[in-house]
């Protein structure tokens, strides 16, 4: 992932946004740390101005599947977000948005592996007030997912759990 950019778009969804990335199936979870990060960006840019301190939004036109670069699809059951609070980070004052998404689907489908699941997230971004830049992240998640893999005889179940954070550099 050396020197990768990009423009938070739908366009980053498309398997041309990673033309230049390695191929193979293990950039999988490179391309979702590209997808986490670029989740936190638009709702902290896209959807902060839409919040209620303590009232619950719901993102309207993310419901629904999509397809994910060429190597699957993912279906949004519901993305609530909420404006919890204020607090200090970095020095800045910032509003705490807190996010989940539950009963995600996701399929994978790949010349070896395939896979066919449910996926859970949910995180907290804080939002400098003054300038709407992110000054810490984190998301935390789970999936289970049934794997078939190219020349195995049986499928198999699988727990995965993940912990982000995002941290400005110092």
């Amino acid at each position: 992932m050396e020197n990768f950019k990009y423009i938070p778009s739908s366009e980053m969804l498309d398997a041309a946004a990673f033309k230049d990335f390695p191929q193979g199936p293990e950039t999988v979870f490179a391309k979702n740390l590209v997808w986490d990060m670029m989740m936190i960006e638009n709702f902290a840019w896209d959807y902060s101005d839409s919040l209620k301190i303590n009232r619950t939004y719901i993102i309207p036109e993310i419901n629904g599947e999509f397809k994910m670069a060429d190597v699957g699809n993912y279906s949004h059951t519901s993305i609530q977000m909420c404006w919890t609070g204020i607090s200090q980070v970095n020095g800045k004052l910032c509003a705490v948005i807190e996010y989940r998404a539950l009963d995600n689907k996701i399929e994978l489908a790949m010349d070896q592996i395939k896979t066919k699941g449910t996926e859970q997230y949910w995180g907290t971004t804080w939002i400098a007030l003054k300038d709407k830049q992110i000054e810490y992240a984190e998301i935390y998640g789970g999936t289970i997912q049934e794997i078939e893999v190219a020349g195995m005889n049986s499928k198999f179940l699988v727990k995965t759990i993940r912990e982000l954070w995002v941290e400005k550099i110092q």
